[in-house]
C-alpha cells in the first residue's frame, strides 16, 4: 500500500468519525441551546464534512487497485456507503429541527405570520394560499423572475432576520447558483455577501439580453400541424419579447425581422396557409400605383 493511500485513509477515517459525532453532539444539547442559528450552522458544517468525505473517497478510488479493493477494510466494510447513511440521517434530523422553528410564512402582511386579506365589504377575513418561492438553478432566462419574487417576498421583508433570509435563499437555489454560495455558512453576516454574489453573477443586463435573444432565435420548429405546438411557439415568443421589452430593447421596431424568424419555425403546411391568408388580405387593398393611375 502506498504512503499516499495510507494518508488518505487516515484522513477519511477522521472525517467519518467527525460526521458520526455531529448528530450525537447535537442531541446532547439542552433544549434551550437548540436555536435556529445553531441548527442551521450544524447542518452547514455537516454538509461540508460530507463534501470532504466524498472528495477523499474519489482520491482513494483513484489510487487503489482492484485487488486492493478486495482486501482493504475500507472497501470490504463499505465504510463510505455507511457514512452516506449517517449523513442522510443527520441531515434529515437537522432539517426537521429547523422546520419546527416559528419562521414567518411568506409573504407576511402587516407583520402577521398568516397570509390573509380582509373583505372590507363583509368584514370577513379570507385565508390565502402560501406563495412558494421559485427555484433558481443558474439559468439566466429564469433570473429576473427569481430575483423579483425573492426580493418581494424575502429580501425586503423586515419581519425576517438576515439568518432567516439566508435560509430561504439557500433553500431556493440549486445547481450552479447553489455552488456559487455553498462556501458561505448561514448567518446574519453572510446573507448580504451571498445575495451580492448572485447579483454579480447573474444580474448583468447585456448577458440577459443575449440569453433571451438566443432563446428566441433558437425557437423549436413545428414538426406537425398541431395546436399544442403552435401554442407553445406563441408562448415562447411572447415570453422572450416581454423580457426583452423589460430590458428596454426596441422590440416594437423589429417587426419584419420577427415575422421572418417566427414564420421559419412554422410547419410547411401552416406556413403555406399563413402566406395564402396574408396574400389574400393584401389583395383587398389597391397599391399606391393602382390608385394614382385610376
Amino acid at each position: 500500500m502506498s504512503e499516499d493511500l495510507k494518508r488518505l485513509q487516515v484522513e477519511q477515517a477522521t472525517a467519518i468519525d467527525l460526521l458520526k459525532q455531529t448528530l450525537i453532539n447535537f442531541k446532547k444539547l439542552p433544549k434551550t441551546s437548540v436555536t435556529l442559528s445553531r441548527s442551521t450552522g450544524r447542518l452547514s458544517d455537516l454538509r461540508e464534512t460530507w463534501s470532504k468525505i466524498q472528495e477523499l473517497h474519489n482520491k482513494i478510488c483513484l489510487l487503489v487497485t482492484e485487488e486492493e479493493k478486495k482486501t482493504l477494510s475500507y472497501f470490504v466494510k463499505e465504510e463510505f456507503y455507511a457514512a452516506e447513511d449517517v449523513y442522510h440521517d443527520a441531515a434529515d434530523h437537522l432539517r426537521e429541527t429547523i422546520s419546527k422553528f416559528a419562521i414567518p410564512e411568506l409573504p407576511t402582511i402587516h407583520n402577521n405570520t398568516e397570509t390573509s386579506i380582509r373583505d372590507t365589504t363583509h368584514g370577513v377575513s379570507l385565508q390565502l394560499p402560501r406563495i412558494p418561492l421559485p427555484k433558481f438553478i443558474g439559468d439566466h432566462l429564469d433570473w429576473e423572475n427569481f430575483r423579483n419574487t425573492f426580493e418581494a417576498l424575502v429580501a425586503t421583508n423586515d419581519a425576517l432576520t438576515n439568518t432567516q433570509k439566508f435560509h430561504y435563499l439557500k433553500s431556493s437555489v440549486t445547481g450552479d447558483a447553489a455552488t456559487l454560495i455553498s462556501n458561505l455558512k448561514i448567518s446574519d453576516a453572510n446573507y448580504e455577501s451571498a445575495w451580492q454574489l448572485l447579483l454579480d453573477e447573474y444580474d448583468d443586463k447585456q448577458t440577459l439580453i443575449h440569453a433571451h435573444i438566443h432563446s428566441f432565435v433558437n425557437l423549436p420548429s413545428m414538426k406537425t400541424e398541431n395546436v399544442n405546438e403552435l401554442r407553445k411557439l406563441r408562448d415562447i415568443v411572447s415570453a422572450s419579447l416581454a423580457a426583452l421589452k423589460n430590458l428596454e430593447r426596441p422590440v416594437d421596431q423589429w417587426d419584419d425581422l420577427l415575422v421572418y424568424l417566427i414564420s421559419q419555425k412554422l410547419s410547411q403546411r401552416t406556413r403555406n396557409e399563413w402566406n395564402l391568408k396574408r396574400t389574400a388580405s393584401a389583395s383587398k387593398f389597391p397599391s399606391y400605383k393602382d390608385s394614382t393611375s385610376s
